[in-house]
């Protein structure tokens, strides 16, 4: 089927191929697009296809093609195209398209993929995975082909920490061939195993890979910058725990515990500043005055609005709705 969406010229089509597996299809090429090649025009493409994303570039236009099928749960994208950088910010990674994992596998040209605040230049061949629920950035500066692979993160049988730990790495595995080929093949329309067992294999390789880790000698104050830039982008995480932050950080929690107690005072009790500032600045903000207490609560990484109003009542000594008609009135 031949449709126009938006100006843009692309093809879909959804066709059954058994009773458990759905094959739907889409593609988008700037040679045979009506509309401007620009770089509005290839994040609507990219975003329909994969997770919503923003695209830059040195230049204003992005040429080439892509084509993506899903089969069961599981998205495959092929990509050609002109130098340009693939954005997933912190405000998008929240939304639509998150607690997904993507393999990403380099066709040609360099690639150079940032998260966590790591950064891996990828080499033709090379594969490396990262997770939609958290910022990265993906691209060059030349002219690159990439495979995609998009998987939801629970169809995996790694930890979320084992993910956090090997995302932006190249991928080292005796298994790293097999899921080369797996991707290629999937590419071509000829996979060689199920969803479920491509998900398995992918998960040995990233159980296989070896953990980020800073060295031992890294200082207190590197530690304490690179946590405290990943606490910062998930402060609306009720889960962000010292644990997780040590395993991103690539440090042990001793080490993080003796940096930040060296640097800024114990871990949890920054964190829940943080929060608390957070919730300062949301209540505050008179074009976010249709929040309710519990959406800033939300916001700020606490489940239970009665007990952020307490923890918020101890750090300020008014509760946060006191807080916000004292502060919007002044």
């Amino acid at each position: 089927m031949i449709h126009v969406t938006s100006g843009v010229l692309l093809r879909r089509e959804v066709v059954t191929m058994t009773a458990q597996s759905v094959l739907a299809y889409d593609e988008f090429d700037t040679r045979r697009s009506p509309v401007p090649k620009t770089l509005r025009s290839w994040a609507e493409a990219s975003s329909r296809m994969l997770v919503p994303l923003r695209i830059t570039g040195a230049q204003s236009v992005v040429q080439g093609n892509m084509t993506m099928h899903q089969r069961d749960e599981a998205r495959f994208c092929a990509l050609h195209a002109t130098a340009h950088v693939a954005r997933r910010t912190p405000e998008l990674a929240s939304g639509f398209g998150r607690d997904k994992v993507k393999f990403a596998l380099n066709l040609g040209g360099h690639i150079g993929l940032r998260q966590h605040g790591r950064l891996a230049m990828l080499q033709r061949g090379d594969i490396a995975l990262y997770d939609t629920s958290d910022p990265y950035d993906v691209g060059s500066a030349m002219p690159f082909g990439i495979l995609v692979t998009l998987v939801p993160r629970d169809a995996l049988t790694v930890s979320h920490d084992q993910i956090a730990a090997t995302a932006a790495t190249a991928l080292r595995s005796p298994a790293l061939d097999q899921l080369r080929a797996a991707m290629v093949a999937e590419s071509r329309g000829r996979p060689l195993m199920s969803v479920a067992q491509l998900a398995d294999l992918a998960s040995r390789v990233v159980a296989d890979t070896p953990r980020h880790r800073l060295p031992a000698s890294t200082e207190h104050a590197v530690i304490v910058e690179q946590a405290r830039a990943y606490i910062e982008e998930h402060l609306d995480d009720p889960e962000l725990e010292p644990s997780r932050v040590a395993v991103v950080v690539g440090v042990s929690r001793r080490r993080l515990y003796d940096a930040f107690a060296a640097e800024v005072g114990p871990v949890a009790r920054y964190v829940r500043a943080r929060r608390i500032d957070r919730a300062c600045s949301l209540l505050l903000d008179a074009e976010r005055s249709y929040l309710s207490v519990a959406d800033v609560a939300q916001l700020c990484g606490f489940e239970d609005p009665a007990h952020f109003s307490r923890v918020f009542s101890r750090a300020l000594g008014v509760p946060p709705r006191t807080y916000r008609e004292r502060g919007l009135a002044g």
